[in-house]
């Protein structure tokens, strides 16, 4: 049974980091609607009969620490969406886990106060219609669709029951909202849920899509601990990507943009030192999220500050010609995929 938990704390270069301000957040949402002609009659309709599924929320997958596990417990853990569906699905992430993972049950539901969720909106989520699902080491697994009527900006609770031993878990150590953690026993579908231990981590839950409208779009903010949020308060979703979303929430030509955050605090885009560097994670963390058509970077800070670090192969040192290789390696690769790129100035 998991009864510690080392709480870790997010730094960039040791030094705090100030969000954007309201003036540039303005700015940089007006200059995305003057950039990608979202005048309304002026936008391009995909005529589609199928679903089309957007990603409203994500969160890079990262390796726990060794007190990061868990035998018989239930976690519940608060998100918050940027567009809004009627019909909703997510994906659980055993990507850095080193044997297969046990769910036992999944719900999902609009968050209330603390460990609790709205009632009459916990959802059962199901795997091709079964309630429980195992998932090999290094894989995911997409959910069927819940219907559940999520608006733009609104927090879910996505509750996870795990039965068996997990053993280090694939998790996001810097969520910035309240975890619940269980004693043993299965209490997914409780909407007030009895919890012994908090944290601020997110464990295997990596995305929510929600359908949406053949022109809804997603943009992917890829970057490190400006991104990821570090120093900003916990329960208040105030991210620069989360203050971007509101942003194009308040603006009736950009209400069909989500944004996504895949920032890791300390991430490099050449080497490893917090999570996997961003040529290693890029296809995960920005080609396989649904509906993505903009990728916003704002990376390297760490390669520049941490030059000296010591990894696998001795010590790390980045020359400017080897930072700008790796970010042109992340625009071709975006390119190929029909994603227009937008470099973001190093603070």
């Amino acid at each position: 049974m998991r009864e510690t938990k080392r709480f870790k704390q997010a730094e960039l270069c040791g030094k705090a980091v100030q969000l954007p301000r309201r003036g540039a957040l303005v700015a940089l949402a007006t200059a995305f609607a003057l950039a990608i002609g979202m005048a309304g009659a002026a936008r391009a309709r995909a005529a589609s009969a199928g679903e089309h599924w957007v990603t409203t929320w994500m969160a890079a997958p990262m390796r726990g620490s060794a007190t990061d596990t868990f035998r018989d417990q239930t976690i519940r853990m608060v998100v918050h969406t940027s567009i809004g569906g009627r019909r909703l699905r997510i994906e659980i992430s055993n990507a850095l886990g080193r044997k297969s993972l046990a769910i036992g049950a999944a719900y999902v539901g609009i968050a209330a106060k603390g460990a609790s969720v709205v009632a009459g909106t916990n959802r059962e989520v199901e795997f091709d219609g079964s309630a429980t699902v195992t998932i090999p080491a290094g894989a995911l697994m997409v959910s069927d669709p819940v219907e559940l009527d999520a608006a733009p900006l609104s927090a879910l609770a996505v509750t996870l029951y795990v039965p068996g031993r997990t053993g280090v878990a694939t998790e996001h150590p810097l969520g910035l909202e309240t975890t619940y953690i269980s004693g043993p026993g299965n209490f997914a579908a409780a909407e007030t849920m009895p919890y012994k231990w908090t944290t601020e981590s997110w464990y295997w839950i990596s995305a929510v899509d929600v359908e949406a409208s053949p022109d809804t779009q997603a943009i992917v903010t890829l970057g490190d601990s400006i991104t990821d949020g570090a120093n900003s308060t916990v329960n208040a979703n105030l991210s620069w990507p989360a203050q971007l979303a509101a942003r194009f929430q308040a603006n009736p030509e950009t209400r069909h943009l989500a944004v996504v955050n895949a920032g890791i605090s300390g991430n490099r885009v050449l080497h490893d030192d917090a999570g996997p560097n961003a040529l290693a994670r890029f296809d995960r963390d920005v080609l396989a999220r649904d509906g993505v058509k903009y990728l916003m970077v704002l990376e390297g800070i760490n390669d520049l500050g941490f030059p000296h670090l010591p990894g696998a192969h001795g010590q790390q040192k980045v020359t400017a010609a080897q930072l700008i290789v790796g970010l042109r390696q992340i625009i071709a690769r975006a390119h190929a995929h029909g994603i227009k790129v937008i470099g973001c100035t190093l603070t």
